[in-house]
């Protein structure tokens, strides 16, 4: 997924990842934003959002934390209700940032989209005919978005699975 770059001026190009976890924050960074409910990868929909707002970032080099991830924790879980989570939230930085950052951004912002559209689309079409029908409305904004900002198998920078991921939402199908 692709990190958040953060130029603040010409001389400065700071990658910060979107995760929430490696991060320590003061609590005046919270008092007007607060985490989307009931959604997985809500750290996607709200980093970017922090370091916007921002007056200041801070980094160090040094490993001064462990981060161990449960077999089976929610991240590490893959249902439509935590990939339309991932879609939503990649969706609305997309939205968010795509006007105000660099041409090298849009592409990474465009590339999370590309990732999230296709993990999803892909899931969604192993889902039971009630799933499907009660996730149609989310798979065919995801197929619109596809369709009007990714070419048909995508950037050619990118993963080859990802480009014959981006093919399918271009259909409404199953191919």
């Amino acid at each position: 997924v692709s990190a958040f770059l953060l130029n603040r001026s010409s001389d400065l190009r700071l990658e910060l990842s979107e995760e929430v976890w490696n991060k320590l924050y003061r609590s005046i960074c919270f008092s007007q934003l607060r985490f989307p409910e009931n959604r997985a990868f809500e750290d996607v929909a709200i980093t970017y959002k922090v370091l916007l707002e921002a007056s200041k970032v801070s980094t160090i080099f040094d490993k001064q934390y462990h981060h161990i991830k449960r077999v089976g924790s929610l991240s590490a879980t893959h249902d439509m209700k935590n990939l339309i989570g991932y879609w939503k939230s990649v969706k609305e930085r997309y939205d968010n940032l795509f006007s105000i950052v660099d041409v090298q951004e849009r592409r990474n912002l465009l590339k999370s989209c590309a990732l999230a559209a296709s993990r999803t689309w892909v899931y969604y079409f192993d889902c039971s005919v009630e799933e499907r029908r009660k996730n149609n409305c989310v798979i065919h904004e995801i197929n619109s978005f596809t369709k009007q900002n990714i070419r048909l198998f995508g950037d050619n920078e990118w993963k080859y699975q990802l480009r014959i991921g981006v093919f399918f939402p271009h259909f409404l199908n199953k191919i």
